[in-house]
């Protein structure tokens, strides 16, 4: 996801304003450097410097970080009602999922605010499998679209799904196994080894 930008892109003009060739017809190479590649000393990257700050907190509020101060958000959200994280204020265990929906959305709000307009949020989140025994029936919940969409009611731009393919031994997704049972071979059940970084 990325936070809109305040004015259009010089990116965005068309091929044949920036240099005259006409859209749609392929333009000269341009020839590339013998150093191409190569690092250069005394280079803008070797001269400038970052701040690091580590806050340990609640990311639903983070009153430390300033608006627009951050260029670049990764977060991977705790999982919805599969990992106990034992902590008293935990997002995910013990939570309806509305409730769980409603912390994501805190927590991208803040993300959101700390974002310099025009960079990106990088958010891994996997969809879940709910047991029929707890949840009514046996289901997918699609939580990776409901992230979009909180981000996009944030006025965070959707900028295309990354699809991580994450095998493990455990089912943190609470999936089960390829086709489940010879017994109900018209509701067989899949492998879900993969999470999603919207």
């Amino acid at each position: 996801m990325r936070r809109g930008r305040s004015k259009p892109s010089p990116l965005a003009v068309r091929s044949s304003e920036r240099d005259a060739t006409p859209m749609g017809l392929p333009r000269p190479a341009a020839p590339v450097p013998q150093d191409h590649g190569k690092a250069q000393p005394n280079s803008p990257a070797d001269t400038q410097t970052t701040q690091h700050l580590v806050i340990i907190g609640d990311a639903r509020q983070m009153q430390e970080v300033g608006d627009e101060s951050v260029h670049f958000v990764v977060t991977s959200p705790p999982y919805w009602c599969i990992k106990d994280y034992a902590h008293p204020d935990q997002i995910g265990a013990g939570q309806s999922y509305e409730q769980y929906l409603d912390d994501l959305s805190l927590v991208l709000r803040e993300a959101a605010r700390a974002l310099h307009r025009g960079c990106r949020m990088a958010v891994n989140i996997g969809d879940q499998f709910l047991r029929g025994a707890e949840h009514g029936r046996y289901r997918l919940q699609p939580i990776a679209a409901d992230v979009i969409n909180i981000g996009r009611r944030l006025g965070l731009d959707y900028m295309g799904t990354i699809i991580w393919r994450k095998i493990t031994t455990t089912l943190t997704s609470g999936g089960g196994v390829w086709m489940g049972s010879i017994y109900y071979p018209r509701d067989g059940h899949i492998t879900y080894e993969h999470e999603y970084i919207v």
